[in-house]
């Protein structure tokens, strides 16, 4: 999904690379291409997740261009119990995390 602002490239570089900061990801930004792929991110809390066997993790990718930001996000499942698939897609959880960062994208942006 994409979203436009009335920012200037330079402006929403510079944002979007704070909201993942501030998001706790690590990240590699590639200001040649305008993308940014994060590490994987354990979601939720740890302590919850060791009774159930399994931890979720999201990689999220960042493309901005001009004055419009793209965002995905690609989960993992490691489970004790079972093995998990590579990089799977949660439609609810993206959506969650995608307006997360597109609102955290905008407070920043009004700074």
């Amino acid at each position: 999904m994409s979203k436009k602002f009335p920012a200037s490239n330079a402006a929403l570089w510079k944002a979007v690379q704070d909201v993942l900061d501030e998001q706790g990801f690590f990240f590699t930004p590639d200001s040649a291409s305008g993308r940014i792929k994060t590490e994987p991110k354990v979601l939720g809390d740890q302590n919850a997740v060791a009774m159930f066997g399994a931890t979720y993790s999201a990689v999220v990718q960042v493309k901005v261009d001009g004055s419009s930001v793209s965002y995905k996000a690609r989960f993992n499942k490691k489970s004790n119990v079972v093995m998990g698939g590579e990089l799977l897609e949660y439609p609810e959880k993206e959506n969650e995390m995608r307006k997360e960062f597109f609102a955290a994208l905008e407070a920043r942006l009004r700074r």
